[in-house]
């Protein structure tokens, strides 16, 4: 039996997500919320609206001192946290060009190159929050994203 690739799972739980997120619900409706997590999203929702309700880095990530610039540790958080909003949002992007395209198409299949590179993305958004909330809560970083190697 054909197993999908991991990259792949997450593109097509996103997916799922998306629809049901926007209300184009059929039979996938009830799709598993694995891929929705508050470590994943820099946003979380709103209960009594259910949309997006955008949190500040203050608010996400308490105990880093945001104000002290002069500080290289908190210059590198400043980078991981940009880097990790870019990501998020180019996923995002990514993952409404495809949906269009899916559309429009009428169900064509998605290239290999498409799921390669939302896997890296979501890869270095998900080590950027581990480095942050590492940093939260220990005050120094896994030296597991790029960003933190260099």
């Amino acid at each position: 039996m054909y197993q999908i690739p991991p990259a792949n799972q997450r593109m097509i739980a996103a997916l799922k997500q998306m629809r049901v997120r926007r209300g184009d619900t059929h039979q996938d409706a009830a799709a598993p919320e694995r891929f929705h997590s508050a470590s994943y999203s820099p946003t979380v929702l709103q209960p009594a609206t259910g949309y997006p309700a955008t949190r500040t880095k203050q608010q996400e990530f308490p105990h880093i001192d945001w104000d002290d610039t002069l500080n290289p540790d908190i210059q590198l958080c400043q980078l991981l946290y940009n880097e990790r909003v870019r990501t998020y949002q180019k996923m995002q992007q990514m993952l409404g060009e495809a949906s269009g395209a899916e559309q429009a198409n009428s169900g064509e299949s998605l290239s290999a190159d498409f799921g390669k590179q939302f896997a890296r993305l979501d890869d270095s958004n998900r080590q950027a929050q581990a480095e942050l909330e590492n940093y939260n809560a220990l005050q120094r970083f896994l030296r597991i994203h790029p960003i933190t190697k260099r």
